[in-house]
This record gives C-alpha cells, sequence and structure tokens, in this order.
C-alpha cells in the first residue's frame, strides 16, 4: 500500500491487541494533527501504554511507537456511558505484520530526499537520441512483435535510460549505503508516455537493528546530506525490510508525524548541481571518501554537528544569538579535532615564565588579563 493512499482516508480498525479486549477505534494520518481515536464502553486508560498495535478493517496491519494519551472524554446516554480518548503517535507502521519497537528484526530501509537530484546529478542516466533518430526508429519497429506494420514519421522521439539503477555506494561502520534510481510507468497511450524517477537512498544494515536505532540512521544519513544541500531535507516514503528467522522479508511503510522538514525561507532556497561542493557522479571516490569520513565520526561529533545547523537554520538572520551559537559549536568540538598539545622549548618556556611573572605584578587591567590568557595558551590548541 503506497503511502499516500493510506494517508487519503481515515482508518477504522481494532486495536491494543495486546491486551485483553480490543477497541474501536479510528486512526488519521494528518501529519502533526495525527491521531487514532479509540472508543469504548468501559474507561480507557493508557497509563505506561507506550505502542499500540491495530488491525485495520480490510487493510494492514498498524503499529504505532512514542504514543502521548489525551484526556478521556465520556458521553451518557439511554444504553450506558461510553468513553473516547484521543491518541497522538510520533510514528505508525504499517503493513503485513505489526513490529514491536524493541525487536531487532530490521534488516533494510530506504527513504527519498527532495534535493536527491541536485547531490546526485546523474545527467547520464536519462537522454535522448537526436542524431539519425528515424533510422534508429525504424531498427527499433522492425524488431518489435507488434503484429502488424508500424509507421514511422520524419520526426520521431527516442528518449531512453540505460538502466544503470545504482549511482553511488559506499560502506560505512551502520552498513552498506547505495543510492540509485527507482523508475515507474504507464503503458503508452494516446495520452503520451509517462516515466517518473525517484532517486531512493537506502541501507542495509551491518546487523538487524530496532525501530528507534533505524530512525537514528537515517538522522545520522541527513545529516550529510543537508550540509551538501544547503538546506534541510524533506524525507518521504520511508520503508523498512524486517525478516524474522528464515522467513522471506516483509516490508513495511514508516509515516513519521514530526518528520525532518524546512519552512521559512529554505523553502525557497533550493541548490542548483554547481553549487554543491562535491558531486557523487563526478567525482565518485572524493565523495566516497568524504562520507564515509563524515559518518564515521557522526556519533562523536553529533553534538557540535547539531549546534553548527541550528545556526545554519536562520538563514539570512543574522544576530548575536547566531555569532555565539556559531562560536560554541567550535569550542565544543571533541578533542581529536583539533590539533593535539605540543611540547615547548626550554627558552620559551622561560620566557613564558618571566612573561607571566612581569605581567602578574601590574594592576588588574583587561589588557594585562588578556596578555596572561594569551601565554597561558601557549602550546595548546586554540
Amino acid at each position: 500500500m503506497s503511502g499516500e493512499k493510506f494517508e487519503d482516508k481515515d482508518h477504522v480498525g481494532r486495536f491494543l491487541q495486546d491486551r485483553a479486549s480490543d477497541l474501536h477505534g479510528t486512526l488519521k494520518l494528518r501529519g502533526v494533527r495525527t491521531a487514532l481515536t479509540l472508543y469504548s464502553n468501559d474507561f480507557i486508560s493508557g497509563k505506561g501504554c507506550d505502542e499500540v498495535f491495530g488491525q485495520i478493517y480490510r487493510g494492514p496491519r498498524v503499529s504505532l511507537y512514542d504514543c502521548c494519551w489525551g484526556g478521556v472524554s465520556s458521553t451518557s446516554g439511554q444504553t450506558g456511558t461510553s468513553y473516547s480518548t484521543e491518541i497522538f503517535p510520533h510514528y505508525v507502521v504499517y503493513g503485513e505484520e505489526h513490529l514491536k519497537a524493541s525487536e531487532e528484526v530490521i534488516e533494510s530501509l530506504e527513504f527519498v530526499i527532495d534535493d536527491a537530484e541536485v547531490i546526485f546529478n546523474d545527467q547520464e542516466a536519462f537522454g535522448q537520441v537526436i542524431e539519425n533518430s528515424r533510422l534508429q526508429m525504424e531498427s527499433i519497429i522492425a524488431n518489435q512483435p507488434v503484429g502488424h506494420q508500424v509507421a514511422c514519421g520524419d520526426f520521431p522521439y527516442i528518449f531512453y535510460f540505460t538502466g544503470n539503477d545504482e549511482i553511488f555506494s559506499a560502506q560505512i561502520e551502520l552498513g552498506a549505503v547505495t543510492v540509485r534510481h527507482s523508475l515507474s510507468y504507464s503503458s503508452p497511450s494516446p495520452k503520451g508516455i509517462s516515466v517518473p524517477n525517484k532517486i531512493v537512498v537506502s541501507i542495509r544494515f551491518s546487523s538487524p537493528k530496532n525501530f528507534k536505532d533505524s530512525i537514528r540512521a537515517v538522522d545520522d544519513l541527513l545529516s550529510f546530506f543537508k550540509v551538501l544541500a544547503g538546506r534541510p531535507q524533506n524525507i518521504s516514503d520511508l520503508i523498512v525490510e524486517t525478516r524474522r528467522g528464515g522467513a522471506e522479508p516483509t516490508f513495511l511503510d514508516v509515516y513519521w508525524s514530526y518528520p525532518p522538514q524546512r519552512s521559512g525561507e529554505f523553502q525557497f532556497m533550493k541548490s542548483v548541481p554547481r553549487d554543491v561542493p562535491i558531486q557523487a557522479c563526478s567525482n565518485p571516490e572524493e565523495f566516497r571518501s568524504v562520507f564515509q569520513d563524515w559518518m564515521s565520526r557522526e556519533e562523536e561529533w553529533k553534538v557540535p554537528r547539531q549546534r553548527f545547523w541550528s545556526s545554519m537554520s536562520q538563514g539570512r538572520d543574522y544576530t548575536v544569538d547566531r555569532l555565539i551559537c556559531s562560536a560554541n559549536s567550535f569550542d565544543i568540538l571533541p578533542a581529536s579535532a583539533v590539533p593535539a598539545i605540543v611540547e615547548i622549548d626550554d627558552k620559551l618556556e622561560q620566557a613564558c615564565k618571566d612573561a607571566r611573572a612581569s605581567f602578574g605584578e601590574l594592576p588588574q587591567s583587561l589588557e594585562r588579563d588578556s596578555i596572561l590568557g594569551a601565554l597561558g595558551r601557549i602550546g595548546q590548541a586554540t
């Protein structure tokens, strides 16, 4: 089931199937207004229930994670009192099976970012035959078992896809990262021909992951892509592949109620391929090297990188807070990111001691303190 179709309407089903009794409910996927409304003739308590599972009538199984429970409403009538409550799930996973967030059965995932064609500008994958197009078209038609003769005009159009799906691949500690073309098409008709393409980013994990670790891997990859693109990335078509034991793999769609996305002026600041500092298609080896180095440091450098991006996310608004934020992103870099402390020779060390003694005898002032601070940093990473 495609995510778009699943989001187009409200879904009625049975929920809380891991409990003694199921509850009737309606699931609405509406971004930050996503909600599951449950109904019951008994009082509903969601205390301590972070995950909810359900079955949509004539539809997929659904698993809801990081659930925030609202208050309980009651309605009295001739048949007694009925209760309802609304739940906000941060994630909804749907498909042929349920998935508990703690299960380490996710073997791979894939997703789409909307600036992928800028970062992975594979210009040679698609093209058009211009020279001798009629001769080539006549040769193509002659080899088609259409059952009748097809006439070729004077100016035929021949468009092609090379068939090279893979654009980029690299091995990192998390697993194998691949970027590929994913085409869809409809049968040719008098209305014309349509072959839209999406560039899909996928990662096959070195070892099975649980759901939260998988989402963390998506965030780590996005930290690299948004710096290359110069703006946050909207994400779509997130799919996880699960496998239990020797069973066949199962593919589950993921709906992210609060997905990574951009806002404000970033909506209108799309880069073009020449703006990207490194191109994966024209310089794949350099791109692979930088990507692998970036990802190898992600865990240790995560906080300063987030601080740097919080500064960048202010767009063209330059404030004192932005200056401080930018400076802090360098101050909190790990020790491995800065030059090592160096040993100074005896003469320089003695000169520093003499200078500190001389300046230390002076009355306190900004100038005196500045010199003493500089003397104390000699040999240190600054």
